[in-house]
């Protein structure tokens, strides 16, 4: 699916982190670079060709493994508290990631990267005037020398993966956002006149209306065979999720989606 690796900054990061001494993630980052030939991962300071940040779910350390999901979206917002609604404008192919820390000279490093240039994401530009939210997600394990450690987070780990994480991750919102579990079997999906996409599969939920905006995200058993079949996003009917693909998916999807009246995004 791609080349993961450690940089070399990033080992040495990691073999220098002391017992409870604070693990500073400083951002994510996606970008449509490719690596250069003869050029290793593991010398790099930052992506090929950066493009947008990107966020993730919240971080766990256990068994002195590190462990959290990546995620962007075309469309998220709040990653950092002095950054705007952050749109993906011009269609691009997903490429690359980068996860950077800081060490204890306040020093931003490049701790892992991500190569997916064998197998690009495609991601739609969004579009206001006919929204539905595209997500890409990777999982990412980390070993560590030792797990005492104490995490902190510069960014908002603003990722939405399972219902449960949903649920949790949404407690104290105040604006009107609901999360819904949904299943398309194969049989759901028809050609589709989206010129972006072949296929469509339409989910009947009644709690959906044409005034929502919808965020996907696909049970790990899923994933493999929506990224597979190239499957990219939602719309909002009036008490349908409309999915697109490129190819028709294996598998039967599962997954929950995440609806907000647009005056809430």
């Amino acid at each position: 699916m791609g080349y993961f690796t450690i940089t070399d900054a990033g080992k040495n990061y990691l073999l220098n982190l002391q017992i409870n001494e604070t693990f500073i993630f400083d951002s994510i980052m996606v970008g449509d670079g490719k690596l250069p030939t003869r050029v290793s991962a593991k010398t790099l300071t930052d992506l090929i060709n950066p493009l947008y940040y990107a966020t993730s779910t919240v971080p766990v350390v256990k068994k002195n493994e590190l462990r959290f999901t990546v995620e962007f979206r075309n469309r998220i917002e709040n990653i950092f508290p002095s950054l705007p609604v952050q749109d993906v404008t011009t269609n691009f192919d997903l490429t690359e990631f980068g996860i950077f820390v800081r060490n204890s000279a306040n020093e931003r490093i490049l701790l892992y990267y991500a190569d997916l240039s064998k197998f690009p994401e495609p991601v739609i530009a969004f579009d206001p005037a006919r929204p539905f939210v595209v997500a890409k997600r990777y999982p990412v394990l980390i070993k560590l020398e030792q797990g005492k450690i104490k995490l902190h987070l510069l960014y908002a780990a603003a990722a939405f993966v399972t219902h449960e994480e949903l649920i949790e991750a949404l407690k104290g919102l105040k604006c009107d956002l609901i999360v819904l579990p949904f299943t398309i079997p194969v049989s759901s999906w028809v050609t589709s006149a989206n010129i972006n996409f072949n296929y469509q599969a339409d989910v009947e939920i009644e709690e959906i209306t044409d005034e929502h905006i919808a965020s996907v995200g696909f049970d790990i058993s899923s994933m493999l065979s929506a990224r597979a079949a190239e499957q990219d996003g939602g719309e909002t009917l009036e008490g349908i999720l409309r999915l697109y693909s490129k190819n028709i998916p294996t598998d039967t999807l599962n997954g929950d989606v995440m609806i907000a009246k647009r005056e809430d995004i």
